[in-house]
């Protein structure tokens, strides 16, 4: 474990922990990263996993509302069930059916969580969107200790100088997973799609959890995790963790658009983006996640499939 300070093009540092290689917040435990391995799985368990900014607290809240047979805001945060970052006896003092969520790759999961069958549901979305959101985010963050501009921020977050590394590196060690272990109960999930039919999204994740819901909790639910809905009934929360945000307030809501990326890449920068992922997916199984109709840009006719 040391503490390291990359340098964006502007020359503003962002200070990270790296824990074998893994970078993570300055407040990281190597010990508690660590010792998820050994929390003893559930059969119920459900896990969300997504890089970050891909829509976790959204389908967190979509799932729970769905495992509960509910269709009012969940009155928790859904950072009382990260793995990454709560205490191992915490997590196993947690009532099944546990929903719990996860940034991390697979290798750094329990094991049994792929012969138990497990439900995993993996979201994505645009890595444009998720760069710009993330940095936003980052710039937030007291421990982190950055300050730089946006497009001094892209190549950090291309090279995975950014907390849990790269965008790329996530896809594909998960899309090696899912060819690993074919049988796994795996849903992909997309942000955009979600977005274009909540009420179609919400039915899909129903059907896979294995729950029967009716019609209008369906529509319930839908309504009552629209973005602004759901950011206002979340900032109603006590939440401990807005004594590290400079500003004071709740930030995991911020626009949840899609698309927003227009806004903040030029046509120089957006070409050396795309350029630069489509050279780290090359020859990877990605599309076993991501589905080539879904990023035009992502050029899936170079790489493997499954």
């Amino acid at each position: 474990m040391s503490v390291v300070k990359f340098p964006d093009a502007g020359g503003c540092s962002m200070t990270l922990m790296d824990v074998d290689g893994r970078y993570l917040t300055a407040s990281a435990s190597p010990d508690h990263w660590h010792s998820l391995r050994t929390m003893k799985t559930r059969c119920d368990d459900v896990y969300i996993c997504s890089y970050p900014k891909s829509g976790f607290h959204w389908i967190w809240e979509i799932v729970a509302m769905l495992r509960s047979g509910a269709s009012t805001p969940i009155q928790e945060l859904m950072e009382g069930h990260i793995t990454d970052f709560m205490k191992l006896d915490d997590l196993e003092r947690q009532a099944s059916p546990r929903t719990l969520t996860t940034h991390r790759y697979s290798v750094e999961l329990p094991e049994e969580i792929f012969h138990m069958g497990c439900k995993i549901i993996y979201l994505v979305r645009d890595p444009k969107d998720i760069c710009v959101s993330y940095y936003h985010h980052l710039t937030q963050l007291k421990r982190l200790d950055y300050e730089g501009h946006f497009s001094d921020f892209v190549l950090l977050f291309l090279e995975g100088k950014v907390p849990f590394n790269s965008w790329w590196e996530h896809i594909k060690r998960w899309s090696a997973m899912k060819v690993k272990y074919p049988e796994t109960p795996l849903l992909v999930v997309s942000y955009e799609d979600m977005k274009q039919d909540p009420v179609g999204g919400i039915k899909r994740l129903a059907a896979f959890l294995e729950v029967d819901v009716a019609e209008d909790v369906i529509n319930n639910i839908a309504k009552n995790t629209e973005f602004t809905t759901m950011k206002s009934a979340k900032e109603q929360l006590e939440n401990k963790l807005v004594s590290y945000y400079k500003c004071g307030k709740e930030i995991m809501y911020r626009k949840g658009e899609v698309g927003d990326w227009k806004h903040w890449f030029t046509g120089a920068r957006n070409k050396e983006f795309e350029d630069f992922i489509n050279t780290k997916l090359q020859g990877s199984h990605f599309s076993a996640l991501v589905s080539p109709d879904r990023y035009p840009w992502l050029r899936t006719t170079k790489f493997g499939h499954l």
